[in-house]
């Protein structure tokens, strides 16, 4: 209070009309804070002891978001937050969800020799361009050449792929409240401090992580 923190502040505490929160740890470590996980998706991050790069699919996602967590807990003092977690896995659903349709219709191609005259380039370039789960596999039918059975393959695969994001999404989420509760820091070899806010992203990715 003397040295550090300015005066006008300082007051203010000492009076009691604000509370400068965990004011012993002030000049030892930072202290309780919000991890923007954005940035560290975007293009991965250092732990101090390895670097993880970028992910591409929701059971990573929740994979480094516990990572982040741990390895802030072991430089720092305090709470670790995740302020808008649906927020920062619904990327890592859309990355499920397309790499999941992706390789079914693939499949499905192959197995039916309909790769033979179809344009796969296209149809990678379609799915490219997703940009959220819920859309209409109608998208596909210029690919299809007038054939039903294409059209209702298509159909299939997408119901096919939400499924399975679904369950991967739910997998994802359970591991990360496991690692969560088993975890430690070297802080006295406790669980990391951690707080997780989730709920107000109305996306429907953002949605399968918050009813997951």
């Amino acid at each position: 209070l003397n040295d550090l923190i300015k005066p006008e502040f300082a007051t203010a505490h000492i009076k009691g009309d604000i509370h400068i929160h965990d004011l012993d740890f002030y000049a030892l470590t930072m202290t309780c804070c919000q991890i923007d996980l954005i940035d560290l998706f975007k293009d991965g991050f250092s732990t101090g002891n390895g670097f993880l790069r970028e992910h591409n699919g929701i059971r990573s996602y929740a994979s480094l978001a516990c990572i982040a967590i741990q390895a802030n807990q072991n430089d720092q003092y305090g709470e670790q937050s995740i302020p808008s977690f649906d927020y920062y896995m619904a990327q890592g659903v859309l990355k499920t969800f397309k790499k999941q349709l992706k390789q079914l219709i693939f499949d499905f191609l192959e197995l039916t020799d309909f790769d033979k005259f179809i344009a796969i380039n296209g149809i990678e370039r379609e799915i490219e361009k997703i940009n959220t789960i819920d859309f209409e596999p109608s998208i596909f039918d210029k690919y299809c050449r007038e054939s039903e059975e294409l059209k209702r393959m298509f159909k299939i695969a997408y119901n096919k792929a939400i499924e399975k994001t679904k369950k991967l999404t739910d997998q994802a989420m359970e591991s990360f409240i496991y690692d969560l509760n088993t975890i430690h820091s070297r802080a006295g070899n406790r669980l990391p401090f951690s707080c997780i806010n989730f709920g107000t992203d109305t996306s429907p990715e953002g949605r399968m992580v918050t009813k997951s």
